[in-house]
């Protein structure tokens, strides 16, 4: 079980020290990181999500009690870390929802795709979990997106025009796009030839190394304020606390097997760096965020490693 654990997380851990290598020896640009994440984000990714559901019946892609259980999960430690925040550091409710966003947003995009393909040998279940685990959290994005243009409007915003603002937002975004095609396609019943889906899903994985490098680039120029408090407050949620309330609301919507046990690993992968992109966009708590990627990061292996052995201590087996 440990060798399982370690040859599925050590070659993606050195893809991202190849990234933080790269960068910190100046072998390639700053901008690099940059093309190498719009190459995932524009191309390489999408393009992974729609082969993978345009060929998965849409029976079982409607996975509706896994899809309750795991948005429950993620927005129970949204609202955990936003009260905690907002009456414990006493913050305003922008960088409450920022903190919020790094404790509920895993990073099942780029780390938890290809650890669930390496750890489940790339199975249809592998797949469609997830995938249904990188799209159920662009409903923190929604959340952060309404929050700020509330804020920006001085409480004054219809909800009409929140609502237009997010929809235009979600519209913009090319994995949810893909993930629309890919259902849609699905529906129909029709077939996509095997090599031109081959093609795809090869052109697809390219996003994993591409966008674990460039993880690397990102956390060697990260400039980081190291507060403990808030910091830490948000890992033990992310990393500890979301994958307790994920298998805690997954068997109660009856979620078993190998399901069950992908939703409770996808639920404690670390802080995507989308809320490093957001703190960003919104400048808040940029430096804060960043230090809760790395940290979350840093301490993610060996409670992965703990989450598998105590799963299989109940039946719940990777393989």
């Amino acid at each position: 079980m440990f060798m399982i654990v370690v040859s599925s997380l050590v070659p993606l851990f050195l893809m991202v020290l190849a990234g933080w290598f790269a960068r910190r020896r100046n072998i390639l640009a700053a901008g690099a990181a940059s093309a190498l994440n719009d190459f995932v984000y524009y191309f390489s990714f999408p393009a992974l999500i729609f082969v993978s559901l345009a060929t998965t019946p849409i029976a079982e892609i409607f996975q509706g009690r896994f899809i309750a259980g795991f948005t429950l999960a993620m927005i129970a430690s949204y609202v955990i870390m936003f009260v905690i925040s907002s009456m414990l550091f006493k913050a305003h409710h922008t960088e409450s929802c920022l903190r919020s966003t790094s404790a509920s947003y895993p990073n099942c995009g780029y780390l938890g795709f290809p650890i669930m393909l390496s750890l489940f040998h790339g199975s249809k279940q592998a797949y469609v979990a997830s995938t249904l685990a990188v799209l159920v959290p662009t409903l923190i994005i929604m959340l952060v997106v309404a929050e700020f243009e509330y804020d920006r409007s001085h409480g004054s915003a219809s909800l009409k025009a929140m609502a237009g603002r997010v929809f235009m937002s979600m519209v913009r975004t090319p994995v949810i796009l893909s993930a629309f095609a890919g259902v849609g396609f699905s529906l129909t019943g029709w077939t996509i030839p095997e090599f031109l889906a081959s093609a795809m899903r090869n052109f697809g994985m390219a996003s994993i190394p591409c966008a674990l490098f460039a993880v690397g680039m990102l956390v060697a120029r990260m400039e980081m304020e190291l507060k403990v408090r808030h910091v830490l407050s948000v890992n033990i949620v992310k990393i500890i606390i979301q994958p307790i309330l994920a298998a805690a609301f997954l068997i109660l919507f009856e979620v078993s097997g190998k399901m069950l046990l992908m939703g409770i690993l996808l639920a404690g992968m670390p802080t995507a760096a989308t809320a490093c992109i957001l703190s960003q966009v919104y400048r808040t708590c940029e430096t804060e965020t960043s230090a809760t990627v790395f940290i979350s990061m840093l301490l993610y292996a060996p409670i992965f490693a703990a989450t598998v052995f105590v799963a299989d201590g109940f039946g719940l087996a990777v393989g």
